[in-house]
């Protein structure tokens, strides 16, 4: 009679046992999950698809044009439609190769009409008149100026930045994303330092590449080449202090 009320007593235990791994498990993996979340790009690891795409802002194909738009879309839609592999409900990823990293050092100060320390606030996904190419647009918050072709741009001010991609969603719900190969997004309420391009008769800016701020440490937004590229490799997981003061010497 022991030896029954024995065993009855550890298959009542050993259950709550396992319920009890199994709930500091899920925690443990939804901390972690949590971590890469909030984590660059760069310093994320074994990402899945559907993390990586999560990054790129998203529209919907049916939709009309955004009752409030951060860029001049006309701008973009002339600069984009060009070249580009047209997006398709009918497809994954739609990548191009522009060779748009060829020739840029780490800091490609020379190659940048401005550069700017700050925030992104906003981000939103549109397609083309087409809707053959689909760019993200980005409200950019300054908080610091290092280069200003014009002259224009100061300090508390906003910005309107643009990228080629992003995804879209179609009336079947299959989301198809639209990119440039070695080129990802920022993050709305990440702090960053922006190389930015633009037309002599053009407002808006188009992002060249960037460098992500994250616990005082420095990321690139980018991974041209395979990660093999100087944008990807010199300033990765560097300390903000020395990668602010290899930007301010070579301005």
């Amino acid at each position: 009679m022991r030896k029954y009320t024995v065993i009855g007593i550890c298959v009542l235990v050993l259950p709550v046992a396992a319920f009890v791994t199994a709930r500091i498990t899920a925690q443990n993996q939804q901390g972690n999950a949590s971590q890469r979340e909030s984590a660059p790009l760069a310093k994320q690891k074994r990402l899945t698809q559907a993390e990586f795409e999560s990054q790129f802002p998203i529209v919907e194909y049916s939709a009309s044009e955004p009752d409030v738009t951060i860029a001049n879309g006309t701008n973009a839609e002339r600069r984009y439609n060009k070249g580009q592999l047209p997006i398709s409900e009918y497809s994954e990823r739609t990548i191009t190769h522009s060779n748009w990293e060829v020739g840029l050092p780490a800091l490609p100060v020379k190659q940048s009409q401005a550069i700017l320390l700050g925030r992104v606030v906003k981000a939103q996904a549109r397609l083309t008149a087409d809707k053959a190419v689909v760019y993200s647009e980005f409200l950019f918050h300054v908080d610091e100026v290092f280069q200003d072709d014009n002259n224009t741009l100061t300090p508390n001010s906003s910005v309107a930045v643009v990228r080629s991609g992003g995804r879209v969603r179609f009336a079947s719900g299959h989301i198809a994303l639209q990119m440039i190969a070695g080129q990802n997004m920022p993050r709305v309420g990440k702090q960053y330092v922006f190389f930015l391009t633009r037309d002599t008769d053009e407002e808006d800016f188009y992002l060249l590449t960037g460098y992500e701020f994250h616990e005082r440490r420095v990321y690139p937004l980018d991974n041209p080449q395979g990660g093999k590229h100087p944008i990807a490799t010199t300033y990765n997981d560097v300390e903000q202090r020395v990668f602010l003061s290899d930007l301010r010497n070579a301005l």
